[in-house]
Parts: structure tokens; sequence; C-alpha cells
């Protein structure tokens, strides 16, 4: 073994680097970690403030929809189970118009609506503090769904259906206004 000790240490021997070499990595190892700790905390500051930018403006506005949408919902669905007779008995969406003045909106129904329900009557109500139109609607089958409507403020478009129990309330918006209709599942 001593004689391969021998020719390992010779052959080591021979090798060296050269001075060009050795002042490359003088250079290298006199970079400060100190020098470097401004950039690391710049490259974390950064990434915080990229990660709070994603948060407030991706993640945020859909949990405060989901919110508002599913706190609707609630209202709607415990409403209809109410079953609160209509203070407005008529068909017709313009005789309920007319005398439901004091909305702040022009009382429309959907298309979906007109085609597959009959007008029972009308209410004043209130969703989320704001005022609106509480429709009784039948369909051919004969049950009656409840339909409400107001005005539309939120700046995001809404369209969805959520179940509460043994309600089922669909909720969209059609322009100007908001649609949200429950009914017996």
């Amino acid at each position: 073994m001593k004689e391969i000790d021998q020719h390992i240490k010779a052959y080591y021997a021979n090798k060296s680097l050269s001075p060009q070499q050795l002042e490359a990595i003088e250079r290298g190892s006199q970079i400060s970690p100190k020098r470097n700790l401004p950039r690391l905390i710049g490259a974390a500051a950064a990434l915080i403030v990229l990660a709070l930018c994603a948060y407030f403006l991706l993640i945020a506005p859909v949990q405060k929809q989901d919110k508002m949408i599913h706190a609707f919902s609630a209202e709607v669905a415990f409403n209809h189970e109410k079953q609160l007779n209509s203070d407005i008995v008529t068909g017709c969406i313009g005789e309920l118009s007319e005398q439901m003045n004091k909305l702040d909106f022009k009382l429309g129904l959907p298309e979906n609506i007109q085609a597959n329900y009959k007008i029972l009557g009308g209410r004043y109500c209130s969703v989320d503090s704001r005022i609106a139109a509480q429709l009784k609607v039948e369909d051919k089958t004969g049950s009656v769904g409840t339909l409400y409507v107001l005005k539309k403020v939120e700046p995001f478009d809404i369209q969805d259906v959520v179940v509460f129990k043994k309600t089922k309330v669909d909720i969209w918006d059609d322009g100007d206004l908001l649609f949200v209709f429950a009914n017996d599942i």
C-alpha cells in the first residue's frame, strides 16, 4: 500500500494551480456576506409586497363576493320559507311596477321568468337593507317560487346557485338589476 500512497503523492505533487487561478479564488472568497444582505432584504420585501398585492387584487374580492352571495341567498331562502302573502295581487308586471312606485329602479322581469312563470302578485321587501320587490310566481306545474328584484350596486358580475336546507336560490344580474329566485326543492 505504501507504493500506491507514494504514486498518489507524486502525482498530486506535480499538480498545482496557476497564479491567475489562485488570484481568482482569492477574489471570490473576499465577497462579504454583508454586501449581499441588502439585496436579500430587498428581494424578500419585493416578494412580500407581491404576495400582498396578489391577495388584495385576486383573492380578497372573490372571498367578499362569495360572502355577499351567501348572505343574500340565506336571507332570501329565509324569507321564501315564510311564504308571506302578496300585498298587490295581480298577474301584470306593468300594474305591479305602477303600484310599487317606491322602488328606486324600473321593475322588470328576466326572460326566463317571463317564459316559464306567471305572476301571482308582489310586495315590497328588503334584501341586504336595500328596497326590493318580492314577487310570487307560479310555474306550469303549480309550484310557487319567490323572485326578488333589486337594484344592482355590486361592481362585479353575479351568477350563482346556493341551496339552503329545502330551498334552492338562483342569483344573477342583468344590467342594472339583481334577481334572486327561490323555490322549494
